[in-house]
């Protein structure tokens, strides 16, 4: 036999057997075996968000969100945030970011209204939404959002130099109740383009699924629940402002019949702490209990 059938043979082999090993180390489980199927929501405490003034106002008729900022690095790998404040931009995706950042790269910003609802030419929208000229990323950093063993998810919060605010440029806000009311909120999926009201559903119909992977467990409990929707941000409007509230879960965890977010909700903290102008009050501690002396 011919060398290079060996080494076509080999590779093959090698292949097969790094795939098997893949697919042996995602441990998938019936949903219904998970350690916490069934039990109640985590109860998550009002973060105490020192919001941006003003934000999360969006007249529709003006065009598409005004928080929306696309980062864009020299080799045209682009990415959309939520802006949170004139200096904080957080964003779902990053990784190709934090690394051009880290390498020096450009990073280039655009903002405000576009016009085009085509949501592949994406060149056209940054030429209409216009550059923001000589606003740098100064900072780029991740947050890592962890439930339990095994469950972790990346976000990114960019630090940028102070932006002008204009009606078609304004910080979205972040929730700041509660979640103990969230079947009454008003949620909606909302990308760059449009908003779509969503079903706020109980968190068993998004773990349904016959085979889920194992570490997708650790997130019930502590997930939100919605009918079917792709956009990477779920929001909440009340009282005419939206606030940020979620953010997609990993894409192999999808059902047919809903929408599975990770809530933002228990790391605030951690966010506001990775930027540059958005704080949370610490929170009240708990009264000790009094003690007994005895009579006097």
């Amino acid at each position: 036999m011919e060398i290079g059938s060996w080494i076509w043979i080999f590779a093959v082999c090698t292949f097969s057997a790094s795939a098997q090993t893949w697919e042996e180390k995602i441990e998938k489980i019936n949903s219904t075996d998970c350690w916490n199927y069934g039990t109640n929501r985590s109860i998550f405490e009002a973060p105490g968000v020192q919001n941006f003034n003003d934000c999360g106002r969006w007249n529709e008729s003006h065009g598409n969100p005004p928080w929306v900022v696309f980062l864009k690095t020299v080799d045209d790998r682009w990415d959309y945030g939520v802006l949170v404040s004139d200096k904080t931009i957080i964003t779902y995706y990053g990784y190709y970011l934090h690394k051009a950042h880290k390498e020096g790269e450009k990073i280039e910003l655009y903002a405000g209204k576009c016009e085009d609802e085509d949501d592949n030419d994406k060149q056209k929208c940054f030429e209409e939404k216009g550059l923001l000229q000589n606003k740098k990323i100064l900072d780029l950093k991740k947050v890592k959002l962890k439930h339990g063993r095994f469950y972790s998810k990346m976000i990114f919060v960019c630090q940028i130099e102070k932006l002008d605010l204009t009606p078609n440029l304004q910080p979205a806000c972040l929730w700041n109740w509660d979640n103990r009311n969230d079947e009454h909120e008003h949620f909606y999926g909302i990308n760059n383009w449009h908003r779509r009201k969503l079903d706020f559903l109980p968190e068993q119909r998004c773990y349904s699924e016959e085979k889920i992977e194992k570490r997708i467990c650790d997130l019930y409990g502590n997930s939100i629940c919605t009918s079917k929707n792709w956009t990477p941000y779920l929001f909440i409007e009340r009282e005419k402002r939206f606030y940020l509230r979620a953010m997609r879960t990993a894409p192999s965890h999808r059902t047919t019949r809903a929408s599975t977010w990770q809530d933002l909700l228990p790391f605030f903290s951690e966010i506001t702490s990775a930027s540059v102008d958005l704080s949370s009050m610490p929170k009240i501690p708990k009264a000790k209990s009094k003690k007994d002396f005895g009579p006097n």
